[in-house]
């Protein structure tokens, strides 16, 4: 059994595009030495990520991650059991979609996330959940903006 944690999180409105790649380096070995794998997605202010691997290891690494001064407002989504992992070969996965993407471009991975998340091989709670708030992070409405 493997254990998954989906949180959302806000930016501080001070990082940059260097902070990000220093969450990705310093994820990407952490995680490694620890077998957590996952994935981050960051739009428009907000990260989406899910952490899998043994429980007490994925809620040590969120513990740190809780207490990082790039990001606020922090929930956890969900939290639980799973009989494989979703991101098996990534120790940290990374989305981001470029500031001025072509519609075609940004359409066509919306789409594909929309299939990813709809998918019948993430069939528990926890790995929806994450898909869910990935394509309401990539919509056009995004998180907490008004219609």
């Amino acid at each position: 059994m493997f254990y998954q944690l989906t949180y959302r999180s806000r930016a501080t409105q001070e990082i940059s595009t260097e902070d990000i790649i220093d969450i990705l380096r310093k994820s990407q070995s952490n995680n490694a030495d620890k077998e957590i794998t996952g994935c981050l997605v960051f739009n428009e202010g907000y990260f989406v990520q899910l952490l899998e691997g043994e429980k007490g290891d994925v809620q040590e690494r969120f513990n740190v991650i809780e207490v990082d001064k790039r990001h606020d407002t922090i929930d956890i989504l969900s939290e639980g059991e799973s009989l494989e992992r979703q991101f098996e070969d990534w120790t940290m996965a990374y989305l981001k979609l470029p500031d001025e993407a072509e519609n075609k471009l940004e359409n066509q991975v919306k789409s594909d996330l929309k299939a990813l998340k709809e998918a019948p091989e993430n069939p528990n709670f926890t790995s929806k959940v994450f898909w869910y708030n990935v394509h309401t992070l990539l919509d056009e409405k995004g998180f907490y903006r008004k219609e």
